[in-house]
């Protein structure tokens, strides 16, 4: 019968135990649980609310998305008309370096800018001319035209083909 439970004796034995180990702030079992439950709570609110706030910046960026989408498709696209009718600027005479010379395609390769190459075609009515000024007789065959040759161009209104070429830079 001494194993049998009798009360007072577990609040006498837990006594007993906190004045022998000096226990007497410990936690008990009870507070312990209740700290531990509201520690997760709020572990868990915390990452509720980061998961919130990630799907309200997804939902906004998929919304941005598909209204710049069906923003996007209702712009009015020029048509090949329009793009036709489209004036360019006037050319201007640039400085131009030979690169490569053509002249079975009658094509002339030219260094135009800072590592810009651009190809350009020759046509009956393009001149060509000395340093002083003085038309080529031979035209695109003249002897005079090399590769790496420094000279002073003016492309056509379509920036395709040549008007003039002239051998040496203009100062």
């Amino acid at each position: 019968m001494e194993n049998e439970f009798q009360p007072g004796q577990d609040t006498a034995q837990s006594a007993e135990d906190i004045a022998t180990f000096g226990m007497e702030k410990a936690a008990t079992q009870g507070e312990v649980s209740v700290e531990f439950t509201r520690l997760n709570s709020r572990k868990m609110l915390l990452v509720w609310a980061l998961v919130f706030v990630i799907s309200v910046v997804l939902l906004f960026c998929i919304g941005a998305g598909v209204i710049g989408l069906l923003v996007w498709t209702k712009l009015p696209r020029p048509t090949p008309v329009e793009i036709a009718k489209k004036e360019l600027a006037p050319p201007k005479e640039m400085k131009a370096r030979i690169k490569t010379i053509d002249r079975g395609q009658r094509t002339m390769r030219l260094l135009v800018g800072d590592g810009k190459y651009q190809t350009f075609r020759i046509d009956a009515a393009t001149e060509f001319r000395d340093e002083a000024g003085q038309r080529l007789p031979q035209g695109f065959d003249a002897p005079q035209l090399r590769e790496e040759e420094m000279v002073t161009i003016l492309p056509t209104n379509d920036r395709q083909g040549l008007q003039w070429l002239k051998l040496g830079v203009a100062k």
